[in-house]
C-alpha cells in the first residue's frame, strides 16, 4: 500500500460487507499514517490529501451500512484535514512554478513573497493534524465493526457498478455543462466529479482500468488548467508588491513577473483546448466502452 491505491485481497467477487471492512479499513489507515508522517515536504502534504480523497470516496461506497452520526464524524474530519492541506498545497504548486521565472531576480522575490505565508499554511495544517490524530486512531480502529452483513449479500463488484452508474451520469452532467459554460465554475465541478469517479471505480480496477486511464488523463489537463488559472491572480498580486518595492516598470523583478503572466495566460489557452479535445474523444470511449462494463 506504498501509495494508497491499491488494497491487498480487495477483489469483486468479496461479499459487499466484507470488501467495505477491508476498504475503509485500508483508506483509514493510509490517512492516519501519513498524518502521522506529517511533514513539510510537498509530497507529504499531497499524499495526506490524496489519501483523504480515497478515504471519503470509501465513506460514500459504506454510507448505506453506516451509522450517519458516525460517518458524518470521519466525513468532517476529513475534510478538515483536506482543506488545511490545500492552502499548503496551493502554495507549493506557485513555488514550483516560480522555478521557471525567467530570471533571479524574480525567483529571489517570488520565493520570499510566499515563504512566510507557506510556512503558516503549513503550520496549520500540522496543528489540525495534531488536534485530529486521537480521533482517526478511535476512527481506524472502530469505525468498520460497524459494518455487518445484509440478509442478501451482494458482490463488492456488483457494489461497485451501482455506484458508478451514479457517479458516471454526474460526472457527465457535470462536463456537458463544462463544455458549453467553459468557465472557472463549471471545470472546478468537473474536476471534483472526476475525482470522485476514479477513485470509485480504481478498486476494481482490472474492469475500469480503462476508465481509470481517461480520467486520469482529464485530471492531469484540468489540473494544469487549475495551476495556470490560479498562478495568475497571485502573479498580479505579487507583480503590485514589486511595483511598490522597485517602481512600476523597468524592473527585472516586474519584467520577469509579466512575462510569467504572458506564459500562464497561454498555458491556460492551451489547457482549454485540450480539454474540448479530450470531452470530444471521451464520447467516442464511452460508446465503445460502457457496455462492457455495465
Amino acid at each position: 500500500m506504498a501509495d494508497g491505491k491499491q488494497i491487498p485481497g480487495l477483489k469483486p467477487g468479496l461479499a459487499v460487507s466484507a470488501a467495505l471492512a477491508k476498504l475503509l479499513k485500508a483508506r483509514l489507515a493510509f490517512v492516519l499514517q501519513r498524518s502521522r508522517q506529517i511533514a513539510p515536504q510537498p509530497e507529504a502534504v499531497h499524499q495526506l490529501r490524496v489519501g483523504t480523497r480515497r478515504a471519503a470516496a470509501a465513506l460514500r461506497l459504506a454510507k448505506s451500512r453506516l451509522p450517519a452520526k458516525k460517518r458524518q464524524r470521519v466525513k468532517e474530519t476529513l475534510t478538515e484535514l483536506r482543506r488545511a492541506g490545500g492552502r499548503v498545497r496551493d502554495l507549493d504548486i506557485f513555488l514550483a512554478t516560480v522555478h521557471d521565472a525567467p530570471n533571479e531576480s524574480t525567483r529571489a522575490f517570488l520565493t520570499g513573497h510566499v515563504a512566510h505565508e507557506r510556512l503558516t499554511a503549513y503550520r496549520k495544517l500540522a496543528e489540525v493534524v495534531a488536534a485530529r490524530l486521537p480521533a482517526l486512531i478511535r476512527m481506524a480502529r472502530t469505525l468498520t465493526a460497524c459494518i455487518k452483513p445484509a440478509e442478501h449479500e451482494i458482490a463488492f463488484g456488483d457494489h461497485i457498478d451501482t455506484r458508478a452508474r451514479r457517479q458516471l451520469h454526474a460526472f457527465n452532467a457535470s462536463l456537458v455543462e463544462a463544455v458549453a459554460q467553459h468557465d472557472p465554475v463549471h471545470l472546478h465541478q468537473l474536476r471534483i466529479q472526476a475525482k470522485r469517479l476514479r477513485y470509485t471505480i480504481e478498486v476494481d480496477g482490472a474492469k475500469w482500468q480503462d476508465f481509470v486511464k481517461q480520467i486520469e488523463s482529464l485530471q492531469t489537463i484540468l489540473g494544469d488548467w487549475h495551476d495556470a488559472h490560479a498562478l495568475q491572480p497571485r502573479l498580479a498580486a505579487a507583480r503590485e508588491a514589486a511595483a511598490s518595492v522597485n517602481g512600476a516598470a523597468g524592473s527585472p523583478v516586474g519584467n520577469g513577473i509579466e512575462a510569467m503572466l504572458r506564459a500562464a495566460e497561454r498555458r491556460e489557452t492551451k489547457e482549454l483546448a485540450a480539454f474540448q479535445k479530450w470531452s470530444r474523444a471521451w464520447q467516442v470511449f464511452q460508446k465503445k466502452h460502457v457496455k462492457a462494463v455495465l
